[in-house]
């Protein structure tokens, strides 16, 4: 069965004239449309296969140019097409992973496979012997970056008196006014604990911690306010 088309072949993203593409933000998103051709469920005319083979050569000095901007090395970066596909005659569509330009024929029939079943998860139905469009064309480019070293902080020495600032009374629901010790988060060490009522000030925050709480710093410095289970 033959099924009829939709493919996008301008691509945004390019200025006319020399010089380079001008800077985004990955992930790229990249439109084709306005093109009918048909063919799609069966035999693909040449037509439509130039038209994705010159999507794709266009598209890649474009994703080059903007990683290198980005510091990411072509290796580092993964690249995604996703058809907005529908059934001949609908108003809406539903989105398609789709495989890498040029599509072979066992490529065309996993794309139809793929919108009936998504058609079906969203809509509960699918129609299987009506024909199908590509509305728009989508490539979503993504660089895959280094995770960061966490910093460890140095281990609290002492008691964790060393941090107490001061003594005040503090207000909590249930308990009324109780003498609070103020500790300073920056001389807090991993390993520091203490039970509630506290509070641990910083300059632009403070943690309160009740009574029947604890605190802990974990050996990245985060605060770690644990709650008794009755």
């Amino acid at each position: 069965m033959s099924y009829p088309v939709k493919v996008a072949c301008s691509v945004g993203g390019f200025r006319r004239g020399a010089g380079p593409p001008p800077r985004r933000r990955a992930p790229i998103w990249v439109k084709v449309m306005n093109v009918a051709i048909t063919g799609f469920g069966g035999f693909i005319g040449s037509h439509l296969s130039k038209r994705l083979e010159m999507f794709g050569h266009r598209v890649a000095p474009l994703r080059r140019y903007l990683f290198a901007q980005e510091g990411v090395a072509e290796e580092q970066a993964v690249f995604t097409y996703i058809a907005d596909m529908r059934y001949m005659g609908q108003e809406h569509t539903v989105q398609v992973a789709a495989p890498a330009v040029p599509w072979r024929e066992e490529d065309r029939a996993e794309i139809m496979a793929r919108f009936h079943r998504t058609h079906e998860h969203f809509y509960t139905f699918s129609l299987p012997d009506t024909p199908a469009e590509i509305v728009n064309l989508h490539l979503v480019a993504y660089g895959r970056l280094h995770k960061p070293e966490l910093r460890e902080i140095a281990p609290h020495e002492g008691d964790i008196s060393s941090a107490l600032k001061e003594t005040r009374r503090v207000f909590f629901s249930g308990e009324g006014w109780l003498e609070t010790p103020i500790y300073d988060r920056e001389k807090l060490g991993a390993g520091a604990s203490a039970a509630g009522p506290l509070v641990v000030e910083e300059p632009t925050t403070a943690t309160v911690v009740c009574p029947g709480q604890s605190l802990s710093v974990d050996k990245f410095g985060d605060l770690v306010v644990t709650m008794e289970v009755e």
